[in-house]
């Protein structure tokens, strides 16, 4: 994947993570929060660009 950087002016690779992780955070309740509070608030690198988002669901 690339964009156009108008500041360099050419294109630029842009890169991560695609997928899905199952995590147990029973014992991690601290950390549950904070992610469940950062996928509302769009915290990270090039979120405007529609990047960076990420999903936290509770399982049974």
């Amino acid at each position: 994947m690339a964009r156009w950087s108008a500041s360099e002016g050419e294109e630029v690779p842009s890169g991560g993570i695609v997928g899905s992780a199952i995590l147990d955070l029973r014992q991690e309740q601290s950390l549950f929060d904070h992610l469940w509070v950062g996928q509302g608030t769009g915290v990270g690198k090039s979120t405007l660009k529609g990047l960076g988002s990420y999903r936290v669901e509770m399982l049974g």
